[in-house]
């Protein structure tokens, strides 16, 4: 059977997937040449975040460039071998739509999935903050997107925000990091004491905040807050409004150790973890919602945590 191929038609296949304008034009080898192109963008990808450990801008835009080009080579190059299809091109049994729809599934739609699911599992997942322990840096009901690549968890520094399991299958629990390997840490009723040196806090404003208790019923609890300054970094702590009433306590961080701590002092305190423990680190809030009014928050979409 003979029917003439459309440069319409070819260009439009090839910006569904490359390679499938191609195929509708006769030329298989050139529909691999395209498809494993394209394969190579979502590798590359993979490569540089999870292999080499970049950042995931220096990894997404230059996978999103090569996608790109190959998206529009193969697009231009499928117009182009339509045009010089003559009127004897010949059907085979692959032009056909189901064929079509075949490669377009097992092609471009699995490759992507297998690549999200893989990248959400072990390297970058996305959990759900529900504890008032990091105010007011995270927040309850924040979706907090987690770099849980093994050098990033290997390498955490003083200051950075640690996930922890969270007491649900799709929950985490955030703290930040302020002791290390070797380090004494004293938290004081005033302060912070690392290595036998004090780092006092200037106590400001009381604020209230509200939490869950064993019942599921929303409290209210009172705290002050508490600027802290260290290795050029200014942390805003929240502490029990009487001094009295403050935690405090001493810890030596061992081998394959981390000291953890909450923002919030008043709802929790700090916790010596071992560092296969840590999912990883927080590195953005992708979306939130108040668990209380059920609110969306949009100022906090895709808000980077420092």
């Amino acid at each position: 059977m003979e029917k003439r191929r459309s440069p319409l038609a070819a260009v439009l296949l090839s910006l569904l997937e490359p390679g499938l304008g191609q195929l509708y034009c006769g030329r298989p080898g050139w529909a691999l040449f395209w498809w494993l192109l394209m394969l190579g963008g979502l590798g590359w990808f993979l490569v540089l975040f999870a292999g080499m450990e970049s950042s995931l801008a220096l990894a997404y835009y230059p996978s999103a460039a090569w996608l790109l080009a190959v998206w529009l080579g193969a697009a231009v190059q499928a117009g182009y071998l339509a045009a010089k299809a003559g009127q004897n091109f010949q059907l085979r049994f692959y032009h056909l739509a189901r064929v079509y729809l075949l490669c377009w599934i097992a092609g471009l739609l699995l490759p992507v999935a297998g690549l999200v699911r893989l990248t959400r599992s072990y390297f970058l997942s996305s959990l759900v903050f529900l504890e008032n322990t990091m105010l007011p840096e995270l927040m309850p009901g924040d979706v907090l997107t987690i770099d849980r690549r093994s050098g990033t968890r290997r390498n955490l520094q003083r200051w950075q925000i640690a996930a922890v399991a969270g007491s649900g299958p799709a929950s985490v629990s955030a703290w930040r990091v302020i002791g290390l390997v070797g380090e004494r840490v004293e938290l004081l009723a005033d302060g912070l004491q690392l290595d036998g040196r004090k780092y006092p806090c200037q106590e400001g404003e009381e604020r209230v905040f509200y939490y869950r208790d064993e019942r599921g019923q929303w409290q209210e609890k009172k705290a002050r807050e508490c600027l802290l300054e260290l290795e050029g970094r200014r942390i805003r702590w929240w502490l029990e409004p009487q001094a009295r009433d403050r935690k405090i306590g001493a810890w030596q961080v061992g081998p394959g150790e981390i000291l953890l701590s909450p923002d919030n002092l008043a709802a929790g305190e700090p916790r010596l973890y071992k560092k296969d423990q840590v999912l990883g680190r927080v590195i953005m809030v992708r979306i939130s919602r108040d668990p209380r009014s059920r609110q969306w928050r949009p100022e906090r979409r895709r808000l980077a945590v420092p």
